[in-house]
């Protein structure tokens, strides 16, 4: 049994060093978490109150999380080293043409709804969503930041600044 448990130990570790993801990787999740985002806000905006519209919004929500907290843990198995600048402008740039403009987009969407979710006594479950999705952004984020040159911070963190702001505004409009 021992001897089991130290395999798959020695294993697990090589494969945990073995791993290291890309920009390229960092890229692709954040267009899925785009593609999640905007099911989303589709959901939410097409949403009649009814039972299938709640649920359909609750799995996407779900997804939305998923896809965000798959996005911070490959980040974090970026190289500790700084990403080159080409690598940093695409990233930034895929940010600004997707993220930066669907985000904004989904909270303003749920915060016209909100009368809607408030009577159906979900508010409660949209605040707790956004409050758990605002948290695996930062997670993602801050991982990438981390590894990104200085000459890029600054753009870098406007292109995080926005969704993080759309994202505490709808937190304030659902806990008010």
């Amino acid at each position: 049994m021992r001897l089991l448990s130290l395999a798959t130990l020695l294993l697990l570790t090589t494969l945990s060093v073995a791993y290291t993801t890309t920009i390229d990787q960092i890229i692709s999740d954040v267009v899925a978490i785009d593609k999640s985002v905007k099911a989303l806000t589709s959901a939410v905006s097409l949403s009649d109150g009814g039972l299938y519209s709640k649920a359909g919004i609750a799995a996407l929500f779900a997804v939305v999380a998923v896809n965000t907290a798959k996005g911070g843990i490959d980040a974090h198995y970026l190289p500790p080293v700084a990403v080159n600048a080409t690598d940093v402008g695409r990233a930034i740039a895929t940010v600004q043409k997707t993220l930066d403009i669907t985000n904004p987009l989904a909270v303003k969407t749920f915060e016209s709804k909100k009368v809607l979710f408030q009577s159906w006594g979900q508010d409660v479950i949209v605040r707790g969503a956004l409050r758990l999705i605002l948290q695996e952004h930062l997670y993602f984020s801050n991982a990438v930041l981390e590894r990104t040159p200085p000459e890029y911070l600054e753009e870098a963190n406007t292109a995080v600044d926005i969704i993080s702001h759309a994202l505490e505004a709808g937190i304030a409009t659902f806990s008010s």
